[in-house]
């Protein structure tokens, strides 16, 4: 049995809104970030471009559509992502970012949840989210017995308010 890896006309159209998308907004990030010094600065430059993408329901594209957003597809996704970071790879890496960020809620949040914490990413405002993995000292290792390995990141509510105690090796969108 053959297989056919023909693109539906849906996802030829969306290959080619992305390009046109990368071509006529994403073109501009390198111009804006260029000339300044820091990772922040840079990361901080971008918001008008992450904007854009908010605005182009980029984001939105992360959200299931049960829960207000208009999911992609992993192909849709694959898609779009390949025609954007051809042109530029900081802000969809911020939308990717984002997407590790709602990924846990998507897959474990109550409804409540969900509708508190996927309500910034569907209001139209530039919401990043982010996840923190990797521990400093000893990668994942959750379950190591020798505590100088294991996770050494906690939190621990305080009142009404969770503090957060440790350091993480990677967090997406950290300078953000």
């Amino acid at each position: 049995m053959a297989i056919d890896f023909s693109l539906s006309e849906a996802e030829l159209e969306l290959r080619k809104q992305a390009r046109e998308f990368a071509e006529g907004v994403l073109s501009g990030v390198e111009a804006a970030i260029a000339p300044l010094a820091t990772p922040l600065e840079r990361f901080r430059a971008l918001k008008p471009f992450y904007q854009e993408m908010v605005n182009a329901g980029f984001v939105k594209g992360l959200i299931p559509v049960e829960d207000g957003g208009h999911r992609f597809t992993n192909l849709q996704f694959a898609l779009a992502c390949e025609e954007l970071a051809r042109v530029d790879i900081n802000t969809p890496s911020a939308v990717l970012g984002t997407g590790l960020g709602v990924y846990p809620i998507l897959i474990a949040g109550t409804a409540e949840q969900k509708k508190r914490f996927f309500a910034p990413f569907l209001d139209g405002s530039p919401a990043l989210g982010a996840i923190a993995f990797t521990e400093a000292a000893g990668g994942a290792n959750f379950d190591h017995p020798d505590p100088d390995f294991g996770v050494q990141t906690f939190a621990v509510q305080d009142g009404d308010e969770w503090v957060i105690n440790g350091r993480k090796a990677y967090t997406t969108n950290a300078s953000g």
